[in-house]
């Protein structure tokens, strides 16, 4: 009898956390800064059901040459980009990307299975979960090259972000991986044709 209550009392914790981490929310976005190409990806797991959401910004619309904003700030952007990481220079990529939101067409798509369907994936959640806000690149970089990542992650009451300079196999490769694997279940899983490398930012 004292064996199995220890048994019980052993697995309680296991179980525990396995329910409090079965409510799940990530929603990691991608910016190019140079392109303005952006893409955001929605991952959630309740219940056990995994949902997977992906947005990519397509185009522009032509709308936007009839901005009048849009207009001034490319007449005096070169002012701004002089020096890049003044309060006025962030002020004008502030408003820019404001405006190319605005008017931008985004493609889409989303999946759902089960978390026994694909148990890998599910543990990539479980480890993205641990991971906290890592070091990151120089800032003198940050309006110059590469993507901008930024991961909200929610576990049930807790939250916390993540935001890293193009992550890759070297570089915060958890979360590089994580991006290519979500991707991956709809080039794999859908035969999708539209991920190419460059809407992706090569993830």
């Amino acid at each position: 009898m004292k064996l199995i209550c220890s048994i019980l009392l052993f697995s309680l914790p296991l179980l525990i956390f396995g329910q409090e981490n079965d409510n799940i929310k990530i929603d990691i976005s991608g910016v190019t800064t140079v392109t303005q190409s952006s893409f955001n990806l929605k991952i959630t797991r309740i219940k056990g059901l995994i949902k997977v959401n992906y947005k990519i910004k397509d185009s522009l619309s032509s709308k936007i040459r009839s901005d009048q904003e849009y207009k001034l700030l490319k007449i005096n952007g070169y002012r701004y980009l002089v020096n890049p990481m003044s309060d006025s220079s962030r002020i004008f990529m502030d408003k820019l990307s404001f405006i190319f939101e605005k008017y931008s067409i985004y493609t889409q798509d989303s999946l759902v299975f089960s978390k026994s369907a694909n148990v890998e994936y599910s543990k990539l959640i479980d480890e993205i979960l641990l991971v906290k806000m890592e070091m990151q690149e120089s800032r003198d970089k940050i309006f110059l090259d590469g993507t901008s990542i930024r991961f909200d992650i929610n576990n049930n009451n807790s939250y916390h972000k993540i935001e890293v300079r193009s992550p890759n196999k070297k570089y915060n490769p958890v979360l590089a991986k994580f991006i290519t694997e979500t991707f991956d279940l709809f080039r794999k899983g859908k035969n999708d044709k539209y991920l190419t490398a460059k809407r992706t930012s090569s993830y």
